[in-house]
């Protein structure tokens, strides 16, 4: 064996290796294999780079643009309302409406990318007509793969073999010169999961009961919320008045949250005769969510959430006056526009590795984070200092328009 084959080898290997241990990024060791080619002398520049200009690797980026849009937009939920609509709960007409579509939707995208985006609505038709995710799944695996092979663009080897006879002189395929083929291909395996399906495939229970999600009341008395909030009034010579939220340093010196700020409206003069006034003074203060620029009064009342010790620490640096919370500050926690939330860090985070602090969370989100949890752990880990893991799980609270934000960031959170 030459030389160059030993050096390409072993670039294969290193290929290899990090795609399936996913110790680096993919596009980090995809980048990393062309320079070694280039470097290696194996490939000029010229060849490194030309695959860019690739109408192929133009036209699958491109795919992956037309399966994000269908996610985004909700239409993999729409189409599987509309499967079982049309199929009812009938297993037999719900697999091959199942098939059918998931067929033409393969077509005009990448079979992995439909896929993923029609696997959590194929979940929940099995879910609603109780049949095992089993029965479907499999089947609208083996229809993806068959619709794929029916258009120009369902699957990536028949738009390279449509490059290479362009290049060597030959007619290219149409976008639908694989369709009466790819069609009999299709109904034959829709045939066959009819014909043989209830015999072949796997009937497989669930291994365990599918978790009740939490509601945001229980996940407040499971992290024993109610049991650290606290009223700070901050009194006429205490060092926080006329200080920004962000001046205060509430989180990064005392490991303190403001949910919420009470402060009473200013007293307004009704009517005035000579010396008397007649003054009307509020008796319901105004509620305020506080932001880092929120500016503190004295007499405001602040509902924070915090160890005992923490409060105290707070209380006495700012002098501050400590009152203990009642059930309506609970309020502060979970109402009409805030409330909490679960999120989860998946393992392509890249907030892992970072802590709260560093990654800015509070201002990149305009969340605050009221606990932490890793398995294994029982208990809750420093919110401030403990960098991020994947599998991490976050408390967070805020208004509900920003938690809900947080399912466009599927790399960082899952909701």
């Amino acid at each position: 064996m030459s030389a160059d084959l030993w050096i390409a080898l072993l670039i294969l290997l290193f290929a290899i290796l990090f795609f399936v241990t996913e110790w680096l990024r993919v596009d980090l060791v995809a980048l990393i294999v062309l320079l070694a080619l280039t470097i290696s002398g194996l490939l000029s520049p010229q060849e490194a780079v030309s695959g860019f200009s690739n109408p192929v690797v133009i036209t699958i980026a491109a795919l992956f643009v037309v399966g994000g849009g269908i996610l985004q937009t909700g239409l993999a939920t729409t189409i599987g309302n509309q499967i079982l609509h049309i199929a009812g709960k009938s297993p037999r007409r719900l697999l091959v409406t199942v098939m059918l579509s998931v067929a033409l939707l393969s077509g005009f995208m990448s079979d992995t990318g439909t896929v993923a985006v029609l696997l959590p609505a194929i979940i929940g038709l099995a879910s609603s007509a109780r049949i095992s995710p089993s029965r479907l799944l499999m089947p609208m695996a083996f229809a993806a793969l068959l619709g794929g092979s029916s258009t120009l663009i369902g699957t990536p080897p028949n738009l390279v073999i449509s490059d290479v006879l362009q290049q060597n002189g030959y007619a290219p395929f149409q976008f639908f010169s694989f369709t009466p083929l790819g069609a009999g291909l299709l109904a034959g395996g829709i045939l066959l999961m009819l014909l043989l399906g209830q015999r072949l495939l796997p009937e497989r229970a669930p291994v365990a009961e599918v978790q009740r999600i939490e509601t945001p009341e229980e996940l407040a008395r499971r992290y024993q919320l109610p049991d650290n909030l606290f009223r700070l009034r901050v009194r006429g010579s205490s060092s926080l008045v006329g200080k920004s939220i962000a001046q205060a340093h509430f989180g990064k010196r005392f490991n303190v949250n403001v949910l919420e700020i009470r402060r009473r409206p200013q007293a307004r003069t009704m009517v005035k005769v000579g010396d008397n006034r007649l003054v009307w003074e509020p008796e319901k203060p105004h509620s305020i969510k506080p932001d880092n620029e929120t500016t503190l009064q004295a007499e405001d009342i602040l509902i924070v959430q915090g160890s005992p010790t923490d409060i105290a620490h707070l209380a006495a640096s700012c002098n501050l006056g400590v009152q203990p919370a009642d059930a309506t500050d609970e309020q502060a926690l979970i109402n009409q526009e805030v409330g909490l939330a679960e999120v989860i860090i998946p393992p392509r985070s890249e907030l892992i590795g970072k802590t709260i602090t560093e990654v800015r969370f509070g201002s990149r989100y305009h969340l605050t984070v009221l606990g932490i949890r890793r398995p294994i752990f029982e208990e809750p880990l420093p919110i401030k200092s403990v960098p991020l893991r994947f599998g991490d799980t976050l408390l967070v609270q805020g208004a509900w328009e920003d938690i809900l934000s947080l399912r466009t960031q599927r790399r960082d959170f899952i909701v």
